[in-house]
């Protein structure tokens, strides 16, 4: 049978913050994406939730870093031939179709599989790679509506979820109940959301 490499952009392996490395899998990732990664973590201009999977991202990279592979990107003349030569945007997104294509014609010819949920970004690697070698990552569908939700918080996870309360990064439903835990598993706040913001609710009238 053979061998796929996967070959994540950053918005897939966003999409992968919950479950990257749950599955035995060739993961390769362009020093762009990892560029990117360490941005979003701590840009004002993405969502909390997104800011939340980047750090998440990163930090299970730094605890298995030999469980992928790195395409560096170091020779942009060469890497970014084939991506000239069709005239497309040179930007971030096609840095990392060229890294992946290059990473294919050089190391895995007709095994590397590219990754991605952007839509143009797919569109435009249909034009190297084919449709059945693009795939993207399914979004998971809505839990179960059971009035609150329960989310695991860093330290830092939690600073950056209280500077913006009118921000809802979990999807809840009006009226909803967030319990949060910390990495230990203890409940440190359980919030309300109002459909405007989180507002505190006391401990007692709320059971898990």
């Amino acid at each position: 049978m053979m061998n796929e490499y996967h070959f994540y952009d950053t918005s897939s392996l966003l999409m992968r913050a919950s479950n990257l490395f749950d599955i035995e899998e060739h993961i390769v990732i362009s020093t762009i994406t990892l560029q990117e990664l360490e941005k979003i973590k701590s840009s004002n201009d993405k969502e909390p939730s997104v800011r939340a999977a980047a750090r998440q991202v990163l930090h299970k990279l730094r605890e298995h870093p030999k469980a992928y592979e790195v395409m560096i990107y170091n020779d942009e003349e060469q890497i970014l031939q084939p991506i000239k030569k069709l005239l497309l945007p040179i930007n971030n997104d096609t840095k990392i179709l060229g890294s992946a294509v290059y990473y294919d014609s050089v190391y895995h010819p007709d095994e590397t599989i590219f990754i991605t949920n952007d839509l143009a970004l797919a569109a435009m690697a249909n034009l190297f790679f084919g449709e059945d070698s693009i795939q993207s990552i399914p979004e998971e569908e809505p839990d179960e509506y059971v009035g609150y939700k329960e989310v695991v918080m860093s330290n830092e996870e939690m600073a950056d979820f209280y500077s913006s309360p009118s921000s809802n990064p979990y999807n809840l439903y009006i009226n909803e109940y967030l319990i949060i835990k910390n990495t230990h598993g203890e409940i440190v706040d359980k919030i309300l959301w109002t459909g405007d913001c989180y507002r505190k609710i006391s401990y007692e009238t709320f059971d898990s």
